[in-house]
């Protein structure tokens, strides 16, 4: 008789079966990187995390991206460094621009996310009257229509039509 037992989850009142809750234990551990792979996901942090961060930077980037994991590249740590190079680019020259949708694209950064950063990034060129700059950064990924129904973004506009 090869009966499986089943521990309870305290949390729900429901039951797991032991092995599943085995699985899910074994997905938390950490991902063992070689010291190559460490080496390239540090790069792309301090890459990312460079104020001066420039187009090459990117490249550079996106290259040492295909010696990692998936579960690195989506990572917290690589997501979040990505987020501040992309709020670092988005509203400069065309190439800065083209530079911060393709980390968007490379690093799989989540749409909300990149949604809260044009909100953010419209609010704050419009309070300074960069009209031509945030127009610019409601265009540049798609999401046009949602950054403009935010609360905030709709004062900054009204705000900004004022002042003019």
């Amino acid at each position: 008789m090869s009966e499986k037992f089943e521990q309870p989850n305290l949390n729900q009142g429901e039951k797991k079966p032991v092995q599943e809750l085995n699985d899910n234990t074994a997905k938390k551990e950490e991902i063992k990187l070689t010291s190559e792979q460490q080496a390239a996901k540090d790069k792309i942090i301090e890459r990312f995390l460079d104020n001066k961060i420039d187009y090459r930077y990117i490249w550079y980037a996106i290259k040492e991206k295909k010696e990692l994991p998936k579960e690195i590249i989506t990572s917290s740590e690589i997501q979040e460094a990505a987020e501040k190079a992309i709020g670092n680019l988005v509203g400069g020259e065309y190439d800065k621009n083209e530079a911060a949708v393709r980390i968007k694209e490379e690093f799989s950064i989540p749409e909300d996310r990149i949604t809260r950063l044009a909100v953010d990034k419209v609010v704050s060129f419009l309070g300074y009257g960069q009209l031509h700059i945030a127009e610019k950064v409601l265009n540049l990924f798609g999401n046009k229509e949602k950054v403009i129904s935010f609360p905030e973004v709709q004062e900054a506009i009204k705000s900004a039509t004022v002042v003019l």
